[in-house]
């Protein structure tokens, strides 16, 4: 009986180092910007998120400088009104589409603002790239802050898998004639 009691403890002994954790330490600030960098310059081949779906609906978090709140929710939609046919063997397409959205100002759920426009989007693989001019309405605004604006912006999105109609990317905004600029992530679903 003793010495199963010395080979059990004996395995356990030898097993226990196999299931300790292991100190790994967290990446590095200066690797953030690399990391990102490589994640939207590899490329899934066989993705046809972009290619197979012509309307989208999307929510967005934006981190706003100069609005009327801090933190903004989005929820909007695209559709491609026009897709050229690409050359053959092309691995990039186009597309001019419109767009429109509404914000509120978080949990509450209170109405911020509404708008749309057109916008130009360059697909290539896993990625799609826009940039739109859009015209809205300021429903709540700061003293001073006008009710119709105008605003351009950009958003890089990346399918999150081959067979998805998920993506997830970032973007960015101004808005004029306010100085009101916006820093936002978004999740899109493509149909």
């Amino acid at each position: 009986m003793k010495k199963h009691i010395s080979l059990i403890g004996l395995i356990t002994a030898l097993a226990l180092p196999m299931f300790g954790q292991t100190n790994v330490p967290p990446p590095s600030l200066q690797s953030l910007p690399s990391t990102i960098l490589g994640y939207f310059s590899s490329f899934d081949t066989n993705c046809v998120t972009w290619s197979a779906s012509r309307a989208s609906i999307y929510t967005t978090a934006i981190s706003e400088k100069g609005g009327v709140a801090p933190l903004i929710n989005e929820l909007g939609g695209t559709y491609d009104i026009w897709r050229p046919t690409p050359q053959t063997n092309s691995t990039a397409y186009t597309a001019v589409f419109l767009g429109v959205n509404e914000r509120n100002t978080g949990v509450s759920g209170t109405v911020s603002s509404f708008g749309g426009g057109p916008g130009f989007a360059v697909m290539v693989y896993d990625l799609r790239m826009e940039l739109s001019l859009n015209g809205g309405y300021n429903l709540e605004r700061k003293a001073g802050q006008s009710r119709v604006y105008g605003e351009v912006n950009f958003d890089v999105m990346k399918s999150l898998g081959s067979a998805s109609h998920m993506a997830a990317g970032v973007g960015l905004f101004q808005q004029f004639p306010d100085n009101v600029q916006g820093l936002y992530a978004k999740l899109n679903v493509a149909f």
